[in-house]
Parts: structure tokens; C-alpha cells; sequence
């Protein structure tokens, strides 16, 4: 059985108008009862509303989501600015439960990974970037589903990397588990292009803070990489960056892409959102 879904996205002088906006794009034909929603890291202390308001107008109780930077829809991108995009949809009864604070490997061993009474098939995962065990964390949790397959996002925000799981959480993985009754199709979206040649982590730290790259200095050669432009004013490079690692195995190129959670201007040291090893 699958779900129909209704959406609706938009930008605003403050949540309320986005909000509203929203809504009214929304064409509703069942009786939705899970929602899936993005929004701008400007209005991530607004959340505990926001999720309340989409409640009263559409009557969905469960959501997911998280906030970021730049919020992506059908055919429009909110890059720097306020925005909502929002999902609802219905699907069977006991055939999707929510699941939040998964922040070590141990808690997702202990969980109970089902949905009502059936096995967990299938999940929309969000993760935490800061955690350093995002991978066994990701690696875990698919190992205690059916298909052993999960999709979602790693979100980056200014403020705190929130995520929405019926309330508030952070740190660790968030989402919605679906059985076996809920049909799924996936594509992969690849919002990155590299730059630069490939380099080699010659040093690093602590599991996630990179000291050389090639031998050199990590922060001089991200910044040679990155352009005079945005070297000038790493800052600037927030969101925009991201550190990529090939794929092992792979034979067309593929690569993972992480955020860049730290920069130490003085010992040029990078900190990423994952766990690395020298290479």
C-alpha cells in the first residue's frame, strides 16, 4: 500500500507567514497522519510551534525532520534565508513508528526496532554531524532492519544541529522506522561537485581533526583549495564546503561527503563531522 502525499514550501517575514503559506499549497485527499518537515536554522527555537501549528491545520500528530542552512523543494532552493518546506501523508495503521536519541551504538543494539507488532523494514534516518560515531551509528541501526537500507540526511546548521522526532532531539539519529506494508522508492541526490585534487590525511587527532594533508598544514591546503574569496573569510565558507572521502570499492568515483564542524585559524587544524583515519 502506498501513501499519498501533499506538500507545500515558502519563505517569510517570520515562521507564521511561511507557515501559512504553506498550508495553502498543501491538496489534501486522505487522512494524513505522519509529516515530514525541513526548516531554516533562523527559526529552530521555533520549532516546538511550528510543529504544533502544522498539527491543528492538517491534524498530523507524528513528524520528523531537522533544520539547515539552505532548505531544498520541488524545483526551488532557500539558500541563507528563512524557510519551511513541509510534507504530510498517510500511510497503514502500525506501519511506521518514531524513533529519536539513538546517540551510541550500544542504545541502538538495546532498541527495540519494530513498528507496532512487525519488524522494521525500512527507515528515514537524520543524523547528528557532531557525533564522531555517526558511521557505526548509521551502520548499526541498518543492521537491525529488514532491507538493511536507510536514506535521510546529515543536516548543517549555525546554531545546534536540532532534529524533529515527535518534539526535540539532537546528537544522535533521529527518524521514522517503516515496515514491510509501506512501498518505498529511492534516488540519490548529490548536491556536490569536488574541487581540487584528491589529498592524503597524513595526520589526525582525537579520531576527527585533521593536522596535515599531504603533509601540509590541513588548513593551508583547504584554503588553496577553496579560492582567495572564501580564504579570505572562512566563515563564508559554511555550509558551502564539505569534505569528501572516496568510496572504497568504488570503481566510477564515488565519494561520502561530511561536513566541516571546526576550524582552528592559529594551529590550522580541521575538525570534520566524521570519524577519519590517516591515509
Amino acid at each position: 500500500m502506498g501513501a499519498r502525499f501533499a506538500f507545500g514550501h515558502s519563505s517569510g517575514a517570520n515562521w507564521q507567514e511561511a507557515a501559512t503559506a504553506c498550508v495553502s499549497q498543501f491538496e489534501i485527499t486522505e487522512t494524513p497522519n505522519l509529516g515530514f518537515i525541513y526548516l531554516s536554522d533562523a527559526w529552530s527555537e521555533y520549532i516546538p510551534e511550528i510543529t504544533e501549528y502544522f498539527n491543528r491545520q492538517v491534524g498530523v500528530k507524528h513528524w520528523i525532520g531537522t533544520t539547515g542552512v539552505c532548505i531544498c523543494a520541488t524545483g526551488k532552493e532557500y539558500i541563507d534565508q528563512p524557510a519551511i518546506a513541509v510534507m504530510v501523508g498517510e500511510f497503514p495503521e502500525n506501519s511506521f513508528a518514531i524513533f529519536s536519541e539513538l546517540n551510541s551504538v550500544d542504545k541502538i543494539v538495546k532498541a527495540k526496532i519494530h513498528c507496532g507488532g512487525q519488524a522494521a523494514y525500512f527507515a528515514v534516518v537524520h543524523c547528528d554531524p557532531h557525533n564522531t560515531e555517526i558511521l557505526d551509528l548509521i551502520k548499526a541501526l541498518a543492521a537491525k532492519t529488514q532491507s538493511g537500507f536507510l536514506v535521510g540526511a546529515i543536516p548543517y546548521s549555525r546554531k545546534e544541529n536540532l532534529q524533529i522526532a515527535d518534539g526535540m532531539a539532537s546528537f544522535g539519529l533521529s527518524g521514522a522506522l517503516f515496515s514491510g506494508d509501506v512501498a518505498v522508492t529511492t534516488r540519490l541526490t548529490q548536491g556536490c561537485t569536488p574541487i581540487g585534487p584528491q589529498h592524503t590525511v597524513s595526520e589526525v587527532f582525537r579520531r576527527n581533526i585533521v593536522i596535515t594533508l599531504d603533509e601540509e598544514p590541513a588548513l593551508d591546503v583547504f584554503k588553496r583549495d577553496i579560492g582567495e574569496v572564501l580564504a579570505r573569510d572562512i566563515n563564508r565558507a559554511s555550509g558551502f564546503i564539505f569534505a569528501g572521502f572516496p568510496t572504497p570499492g568504488s570503481d566510477n568515483g564515488d565519494y561520502v561527503v561530511r561536513n566541516i564542524v571546526g576550524v582552528d585559524t592559529k594551529s590550522k587544524f580541521i575538525a570534520i563531522g566524521t570519524t577519519i583515519t590517516e591515509q
